[in-house]
């Protein structure tokens, strides 16, 4: 049974985890080209001491899993990409929530870009915007300007909340509360850790 050689895993995780952070940034601040550019140079400092670590890890594994069957040593590699990754969507939430109070110019730029998105995607005219108490006034200006800008006329109410676990973003609902979208930093780690689930599953179900 042939395995994998070890430099050709190296480059193997080197693409796949790079691959994947840059992927996680790009997700978690849709249409904010402007966070990414502000991201990227800590992620790629992230990533590159991340990847030597795997990569000696990597070099230990082999030797020990030299002996032993494919399907085995492939679970292994992918547990330690899962533990990889943990690491990156942490340092990256961590990065993230930080934003309000270390770049507020930026997060006004985000707040407004998932305002609108979640207007978009919920419709309507009639909606309550949740949000934390600490945004109220600048959603209020973002809300004006918004008013100017859009073709129809548009009815929000905004409704500070210090319950809201979030460290920034919206949660815009009807006011009948029968349709919501939920627009926020966590909101949009949750989707990004779901999708790399998903794809470690479909990886061991192919190399299985």
């Amino acid at each position: 049974m042939n395995l994998m050689s070890a430099e050709a895993l190296k480059q193997e995780i080197r693409k796949s985890s790079e691959d994947r952070a840059l992927q996680v940034l790009a997700d978690a601040k849709k249409k904010a080209d402007t966070i990414i550019s502000e991201a990227e140079g800590e992620a790629k400092n992230v990533l590159a001491r991340r990847v030597q670590e795997a990569e000696r890890r990597l070099e230990q594994l082999e030797k020990f899993e030299a002996a032993k069957g494919k399907m085995e040593y492939t679970r292994k590699i992918l547990r330690l990409q899962s533990s990889y990754y943990e690491q990156v969507f942490r340092e990256a939430e961590s990065q993230i929530s930080t934003l309000p109070t270390s770049d507020p110019d930026l997060y006004r730029r985000v707040l407004t870009s998932f305002f609108a998105e979640a207007l978009e995607r919920i419709g309507g005219n009639d909606l309550i915007v949740v949000a934390r108490q600490a945004d109220r006034s600048l959603l209020e200006r973002i809300l004006d300007e918004l008013h100017g800008q859009m073709k129809t006329e548009l009815k929000c109410s905004i409704s500070p909340s210090e319950s809201l676990d979030s460290a920034g973003g919206v949660v815009v609902h009807s006011r009948n509360l029968r349709i919501y979208y939920v627009n926020t930093f966590e909101s949009r780690f949750a989707t990004a850790k779901e999708d790399f689930r998903a794809d470690v599953v479909e990886a061991l179900e192919k190399r299985g």
